[in-house]
């Protein structure tokens, strides 16, 4: 199965972002994007999955679930999460997050992806609630979340203090910072 049809303004947005972070190959952005970029994307590390210990076609899987990514991020394949291939829902086993194969997890929606956020959250403090293909980019005081969704989105973005919570609202292919 393949990854369902982006919304290109969202991938590009996407793109943008992951290209600064280093996640993506490098994109000649327009001035307005530049501008954008230097405004909502910091320069400090972000938080996350380490792309680089990721087996081959995951990165994009993982990114519409929701899970942050950060060159030399704590978290690592094999170690904090992985495959399962009996597993037909993702699952929380101890520390660990279990995931079904590749093929299974793209036709998950929001609901069946709520123990990927939950562990999302125990991980790196914050946690999305709101539809699939939301990508989400973590640093210590700011997050920005990217919207590749065929329809508007709304939801929120709890953390990373207990009790807190932003609202998100995502016109089809937009962003969204959110400071702490």
């Amino acid at each position: 199965m393949e990854l369902p049809p982006p919304v290109s303004a969202g991938c590009r947005l996407l793109a943008l972002v992951d290209a600064k972070l280093g996640l993506a190959p490098p994109c000649a952005p327009s001035l307005e994007e530049v501008a954008w970029l230097a405004q909502e994307v910091p320069d400090s590390p972000a938080l996350g999955l380490d792309p680089t210990t990721l087996p081959p076609g995951w990165f994009a899987v993982l990114s519409r679930c929701g899970l942050p990514f950060a060159l030399g991020g704590a978290l690592r394949w094999g170690d904090n999460l992985g495959e399962d291939p009996r597993a037909t829902i993702p699952s929380v086993q101890g520390a660990r997050l279990c995931l079904p194969p590749r093929e299974l997890l793209l036709t998950l929606s929001s609901l069946p992806l709520k123990p990927v956020r939950v562990w999302i959250a125990q991980h790196v403090g914050v946690r999305l609630k709101i539809g699939a293909d939301v990508h989400l980019r973590l640093w210590p005081q700011r997050a920005v979340v990217v919207s590749t969704a065929a329809v508007p989105l709304a939801g929120f973005l709890s953390g990373p203090a207990q009790g807190t919570r932003a609202s998100l609202h995502l016109p089809v292919g937009s962003a969204q910072h959110v400071t702490f």
